[in-house]
């Protein structure tokens, strides 16, 4: 039985999550030159709860 639902976002800054990943750029299907970085999430369950979507704070408090 879902009772309600939470928004939550990995905690990059808290996990030290870095733009260490690499990939091509892709256009219309093909690889190009160029070289975006992205970011690689560490493994980490840590996360930031969402408390401007809380419309069922009072659900909460009782669990």
């Amino acid at each position: 039985e879902i009772i309600c639902s939470l928004n939550v976002q990995h905690d990059c800054y808290t996990a030290k999550c870095e733009a260490t990943g690499v990939r091509q750029v892709v256009q219309e299907r093909e690889k190009t030159e160029q070289i975006v970085s992205f970011i690689e999430h560490k493994p980490e369950d840590i996360f930031v709860l969402n408390l401007f979507t809380l419309h069922n704070a009072h659900i909460l408090q009782r669990s």
